[in-house]
């Protein structure tokens, strides 16, 4: 809890992206750093491919997990977003958006990225 409330400190928005849970360990883990994050304003965002209610499903233990999911079905907003994954359709034709401006040319250049950005 130390740690987290370290954080909750620092920090105002939280991000994570591509959530998952993949163990009981894990599962406690979320239940207890969520739970703290929420209770101390501190406002999470995150990405996962499974809704809320699906995560850690068919675990070990999950009923120890469920708590976290009723925590997560009363203080957050869950938003389903459909869209078509082109990394798996192995569509060339998407549109790429870069940043520019300031550091963003030479960060780019840096990574081999070219196109006249300016």
């Amino acid at each position: 809890k130390l740690r987290v409330l370290a954080l909750e400190e620092t920090a105002d928005v939280l991000c994570l992206d591509e959530m998952a849970v993949h163990d009981v360990a894990d599962a406690l883990l979320l239940r207890e750093i969520f739970s703290t994050m929420l209770n101390n304003g501190v406002v999470v965002v995150a990405t996962s491919n499974r809704p809320p209610e699906e995560l850690y499903a068919q675990g070990l233990n999950r009923h120890l997990f469920l708590p976290f999911v009723r925590l997560l079905a009363r203080r957050v907003d869950h938003v389903r977003l459909e869209a078509v994954d082109r990394r798996r359709t192995g569509a060339r034709d998407a549109e790429l958006f870069v940043p520019t401006g300031g550091d963003a040319a030479p960060a780019l250049a840096a990574l081999g990225v070219s196109g006249g950005f300016a």
